[in-house]
């Protein structure tokens, strides 16, 4: 700071005074700057990091599904009110003419399941320790009884089935044998029956059970056999099916409209897997490779459609636009997918119309949301929820009621979405 009192009267000195005070404060105001831009950097990066962390706590602590909760969906709540007119309106004209005396409200049943009737029935009697009356001691008679089920379910158990082959021939003549052939099998002069194979696949392909795991189950039965051996016996089997693969992809694509998806997949370099009972080779788990299970589907139901729903999947090395062209090979309607720049190309052609899913155009805003950074997400989930409704209503109607009722219903709350993305955007 200058002191007025004390300034020096030499021009050239009272110059110099002047530019060293002004170029102190240039300097302090580009530290001022500097250090504004270093706290709006931190706060930024703070920002991305409590985003980062909420992200990571809704993986794993929160709900898994997506959709809005029903009491957050204000959506609903005209028709729920109105519900609720209709409901005490009525109870208001039955008031009326309810008779005094009312009946006693029938008793709740408990559903505790129902055995399915096409399970075999054994039916095991229990009789009493003794039948002789405690009075008189004469025997007692029969004159009804209980009866209840319950599900009992045996260990699996392997058999060893020896095949025997005679062999005839004429005594008289001498000429010629008569043999039967041996029956028809999956692997020829193997140890494995079709039922033992058709277990292992269906335990590892629909029951998720690892085949390291199936060998040690075979192995508390005493058969010792390898994670490897399994393997070839699924491939055999899914040799087998292809046939029934390429069909059903058939039919999947005769379909007006599909479903399309991707999922990652661990997988081990060159195939390898653990031994039974032992830990994977040193390392391996960290070097495992990146695979693709792409799937396509079709189910009608939604729109009233006879024909019966299906899925197929496809595995492949990498996530590319081959794979897909390869699974979709064939198709023409309307295919329902992800924002996944893959499948933009098979819309080059016409042939394919390419539309998308609004679950995951949702996903981004819940993200957003569950950080409680950006309140302007909340709105966009809720359009989208209001979308949901609408297709909840008319699920099992015919196509041009469903198109009646997007047209009236879904087409403005897709209007007013499109202005409120741009105006977001915006800002």
């Amino acid at each position: 700071m200058l002191d007025a009192n004390n300034l020096p009267t030499d021009p050239e000195a009272l110059t110099e005074l002047l530019m060293a005070a002004e170029a102190r404060a240039d300097a302090a105001e580009k530290a001022k700057a500097h250090a504004e831009e270093e706290v709006e950097v931190r706060d930024t990066r703070i920002m991305q990091l409590e985003n980062m962390l909420a992200n990571f706590r809704r993986m794993i602590f929160g709900r898994r599904s997506e959709k809005r909760p029903v009491d957050d969906d204000q959506l609903q709540l005209d028709g729920i009110l109105a519900k609720f007119r209709d409901v005490a309106a009525e109870g208001a004209g039955a008031a009326k003419a309810r008779p005094e005396k009312m009946k006693p409200k029938a008793k709740r049943k408990v559903n505790r399941g129902r055995l399915p009737k096409h399970l075999k029935r054994v039916n095991e009697v229990i009789e009493p320790e003794s039948t002789a009356c405690p009075c008189c001691g004469e025997e007692m008679a029969s004159f009804g009884e209980d009866e209840s089920e319950k599900l009992r379910s045996s260990p699996v158990q392997f058999v060893v089935v020896k095949y025997i082959h005679p062999k005839y021939t004429c005594r008289k003549c001498r000429n010629g044998v008569v043999q039967a052939e041996a029956k028809p099998c999956l692997i020829p002069g193997g140890m494995a029956a079709d039922e033992t194979i058709a277990h292992v696949a269906v335990n590892k392909i629909v029951d998720h059970i690892p085949l390291t795991r199936q060998a040690r189950i075979f192995q508390r039965q005493g058969i010792d056999l390898d994670a490897s051996t399994l393997s070839d016996w699924v491939g055999r089997a899914a040799f087998e099916a292809a046939p029934v693969y390429e069909a059903l992809l058939a039919y999947l694509k005769t379909a007006d409209a599909l479903q399309a998806d991707e999922t990652p997949v661990g997988v081990h370099p060159g195939g390898k897997a653990a031994e039974p009972g032992k830990d994977p080779p040193p390392g391996l788990e960290k070097k495992l490779l990146r695979g693709y299970f792409r799937g396509i589907r079709r189910d009608e139901r939604p729109w009233g459609g006879e024909d019966p729903p299906g899925a197929a999947c496809l595995f492949a090395d990498g996530r590319g636009r081959k794979d897909a062209g390869k699974l979709m090979a064939g198709f023409t309607g309307i295919l329902q997918t992800d924002g996944y720049s893959a499948y933009k190309s098979m819309a080059k052609n016409k042939a394919v119309k390419l539309v998308h899913c609004w679950a995951h155009a949702r996903r981004r805003l819940t993200e957003i949301e569950a950080t409680g950074k950006d309140p302007v997400a909340g709105k966009g989930l809720e359009m989208i929820a209001g979308l949901h409704e609408i297709e909840r209503e008319v699920r099992g109607q015919g196509a041009d009621k469903r198109r009646a009722a997007r047209q009236k219903q879904s087409k403005p709350i897709v209007d007013e979405m499109e202005k409120w993305l741009a105006e977001s955007r915006s800002l």
